[in-house]
């Protein structure tokens, strides 16, 4: 169904939308404590769970699953090696540069 075809009350039908191919990305894995775990994409977390997060660690809840989160949890890692995670994963996501555009925007846009 295109938004064409929508009745004149909906201006877009997201059921209908799916993600681009293209812009799927894979999990970025990172053996840890000798076991592989996965990080999902923040693009696939669910926006009222990222509404609600105060701090960084807060994300691990969502970005891991219980499993990988249960094995972070028991694995001895010093601050340099987390610190070396999570900037591996904000490059894989490109997290940096979508960050910086959007305060770019944010100083662009006037406040309500």
């Amino acid at each position: 169904m295109t938004d064409q075809m929508l009745p004149q009350e909906i201006s877009l039908d997201l059921d209908a939308v799916e993600r681009p191919e293209k812009d799927v990305v894979p999990p970025f894995a990172v053996k840890v404590g000798g076991k592989r775990i996965e990080m999902t994409d923040p693009d696939e977390i669910d926006w009222k769970d990222l509404a609600e997060l105060d701090d960084p660690i807060g994300f691990l809840r969502y970005a891991l699953n219980d499993e990988d989160r249960a094995h972070l949890r028991e694995v001895d890692l010093p601050g340099w090696k987390f610190r070396r995670l999570m900037d591996g994963y904000m490059a894989h996501y490109k997290l940096n540069e979508r960050v910086a555009e959007a305060q770019r925007m944010q100083g662009r846009a006037p406040r309500f």
